[in-house]
């Protein structure tokens, strides 16, 4: 056990300090199951330790450790800026399945926030991320480190641009900023969809992120190779999906990414090698669909009609 710990669980287990009963132990490993024990330090600091022959592989546990004034003022940011739009916020809320969120926003998608400040592996960062998506609460994992952390990108991030006046009291609403991604489409005739996509950094109010997120507005996206995600607006959903396939944006740690259809129906029209009345040959002339008027038709190359993307108007037996 290491890392940062929230004051009522550092106060807790220190509590243990003295108490040394390996028949009824009052903590337990996670990794090998033996019974531990509080040590305290002549420094006044807290460790963790098993007793003789009971750590067979010699592994290590570092110095017990609250969280920094910095990380509670952070996740109290949050927790505000929430409050401030009508969400419902609380600071250390457990999801139910062994993970505790720095906030947990309820809104129309329930929403975490892990303001990270410690050295945590990629593989922890995404175990937890994955346990907390898996009891219904996808995170958003908050940096301001100069550096990006081992897990940045594992997991749904969001680089914190203001990194000074944490130290001293919870800065004013609406300046405190962080990095997410932006996607833009661009044609690109050579990918077998004729378009590709192409990310930019987005600055954003962490403000945002605390009402935009369960609100459904800014969201993980999954992107690039498998396991990589990013922070986005919703319209990224759109545009990762047309330059690449239905269902490729979606980021569901419990499982591997849908595989690709042989061709994907895009909701952009494709240049055509035949001649139509109307000219169809980019999104902004492509006539609106005449069954759901929402919907722009798609002409594929080997087809004459006009197809619709959204409402599968005009769509023959078996696809494209």
């Amino acid at each position: 056990m290491a890392g940062e710990l929230p004051l009522w669980l550092y106060n807790e287990i220190a509590a243990f300090h003295g108490y040394k009963d390996r028949d009824n132990p009052v903590l337990t490993c996670i990794g090998n199951k033996q019974p531990m024990y509080v040590w305290r330090h002549e420094s006044g600091r807290y460790f963790v330790r098993h007793f003789p022959g009971g750590n067979p592989d010699s592994h290590h546990h570092g110095e017990l450790r609250t969280i920094s004034d910095e990380h509670r003022r952070q996740a109290e940011y949050a927790r505000r800026a929430a409050d401030r739009h009508g969400f419902t916020a609380q600071l250390e809320v457990s999801t139910g399945n062994h993970t505790r969120l720095d906030v947990g926003v309820f809104g129309e998608v329930n929403v975490g926030f892990e303001i990270q400040r410690s050295e945590l592996t990629a593989p922890q960062a995404v175990r937890r991320a994955t346990n907390s998506f898996a009891a219904g609460w996808p995170t958003a994992w908050v940096t301001d480190r100069q550096r990006d952390p081992q897990w940045a990108d594992k997991v749904p991030t969001a680089r914190l641009i203001t990194r000074g006046g944490w130290d001293e009291q919870v800065p004013a609403p609406g300046t405190a900023w962080v990095s997410i991604g932006h996607y833009i489409l661009e044609r690109d005739t050579s990918a077998k969809s004729g378009w590709r996509y192409r990310r930019e950094p987005r600055r954003a109010l962490l403000d945002e992120l605390a009402y935009l997120m369960p609100a459904g507005e800014i969201v993980p996206v999954a992107v690039g190779k498998i396991g990589k995600v990013d922070l986005a607006e919703r319209a990224a959903i759109d545009t990762i999906d047309s330059a690449t396939y239905p269902g490729a944006s979606r980021w569901d740690p419990l499982r591997r990414a849908p595989k690709p259809h042989k061709e994907a129906p895009q909701r952009y029209s494709l240049d055509c090698r035949h001649s139509h009345p109307v000219g169809v040959h980019d999104l902004n002339s492509a006539p609106s669909c005449p069954s759901c008027g929402t919907g722009k038709l798609y002409y594929p190359q080997a087809i004459h009609r006009g197809y619709c993307g959204i409402c599968s108007y005009n769509r023959p037996r078996g696809g494209y």
